[in-house]
């Protein structure tokens, strides 16, 4: 899987944009079909451009098995202007949170001196709103100042980030090649781009998460009931969050944010947890019908994993753990296998493309004998 963002100095003013958090092979570019002026993956309808503006495509990556994390890589000529569109397919697709993860490793990259400039909404193939762009400053290149643009959309269950780096003083250059970008890439029915959600954030007071949470066995209906009942599910994602805490895991960022919505779902989401941006989330809910039962549910891309219960809100040890290494924890009740967990996702209401594993040694009542039932011999 991809990811974390990396901006660097290396042969020319800027490095090549980098998300490879480990050091797997990258598989082959079986994902994409590339056409004379455009790329589309082939498991989405969005083809992205393959010139814009000064902007040509010198690479299509694919960063998964199953082509539903994919990446453009876009550089002007002399590299000195370069950009990077990443086309993926999370379990849990909104693009408030995907800003808030991107705006986290930008700024872990670039350090202190990094802010944002101007965050704007903007159409998309005739959708109002359907594009956020935020401005950064603040980051060098030895002594060469730069600026990146960074976009959001949303497009049925798909996610589209895009970003766009060079010398501050072509900053128009920049901002009319991402324009020339986003107008080039084409939706096919089912795939329009969606409004995005902008979530407002604020700080909160951190949350003692020294105690484990225990665990003990469920019933396999209340787990899928919190997982029918997640905010993925719905469609319906919190619009305020307040920030608890963040850390560096490793080479990457670990948020915890807060909603701060009144909620009367039957499962209240306590926190979200985002690990990097890499699609990450770990998102952790209350049962409203037996109060201090807690479930977990592990986003990622290609595959979500459903944990519980718990007695109390994880550790921030358990919580470290459920993101960075969940086929490692216990506590599993369902795993999915497939790329979205979305209303959009059509295969979910009909089961066409979802894998799904029941963990019959952890969930109570759970599986079905599959042996088969002895026979009586004719008389």
């Amino acid at each position: 899987m991809r990811r974390s963002v990396v901006f660097a100095a290396l042969c020319a003013l800027l490095a090549a944009p980098s998300q490879a958090q480990t050091a797997a092979p990258r598989p082959a570019e079986s994902g994409w079909s590339e056409m004379a002026s455009g790329a589309t993956p082939a498991k989405a309808g969005i083809t992205l451009p393959l010139t814009a503006g000064t902007l040509k495509k010198t690479e299509l990556r694919q960063h998964d098995q199953d082509g539903a994390d994919l990446a453009v890589r876009y550089m002007s000529p002399g590299q000195v202007i370069q950009g990077t569109t990443y086309l993926s397919e999370p379990t849990f697709a909104d693009a408030g949170l995907a800003f808030l993860a991107t705006d986290a490793a930008i700024r872990q990259q670039w350090g202190p001196p990094t802010h944002a400039v101007t965050d704007q909404l903007r159409p998309v193939a005739g959708v109002k709103d359907a594009e956020r762009r935020v401005t950064y400053e603040g980051a060098k290149s030895g002594q060469t100042p730069l600026v990146t643009m960074a976009s959001f959309v949303r497009a049925g269950s798909w996610l589209v980030v895009t970003q766009v780096t060079g010398p501050i003083e072509q900053t128009q250059e920049i901002n009319r090649d991402l324009d020339a970008l986003v107008a080039g890439m084409t939706f096919a029915k089912g795939y329009e781009p969606l409004p995005v959600n902008v979530i407002k954030t604020e700080p909160c007071q951190p949350r003692d998460r020294s105690i484990d949470a225990k665990v003990t066995r469920p019933q396999m209906s209340d787990g899928i009931k919190f997982l029918s009942n997640s905010g993925i599910m719905r469609g319906k994602v919190p619009d305020r969050l307040c920030l608890e805490s963040f850390e560096i895991v490793g080479p990457v960022a670990l948020q915890i944010y807060r909603p701060l919505n009144p909620s009367d779902r039957p499962f209240v989401t306590r926190f979200y947890a985002l690990l990097g941006n890499n699609g990450v989330i770990l998102e952790v809910a209350e049962s409203r019908q037996e109060p201090g039962a807690f479930y977990a549910l592990r986003h990622g891309v290609g595959r979500a994993t459903l944990f519980g219960r718990f007695d109390r809100e994880p550790s921030i040890g358990q919580i470290r753990a459920l993101a960075v290494d969940p086929d490692k924890q216990p506590a599993a009740i369902l795993q999915f296998s497939t790329s979205a967990l979305s209303p959009e996702m059509s295969g979910v209401a009909s089961g066409r493309g979802v894998g799904v594993k029941l963990y019959c040694d952890w969930a109570l009542n759970g599986c079905v004998d599959d042996k088969p039932s002895p026979t009586t011999p004719k008389p």
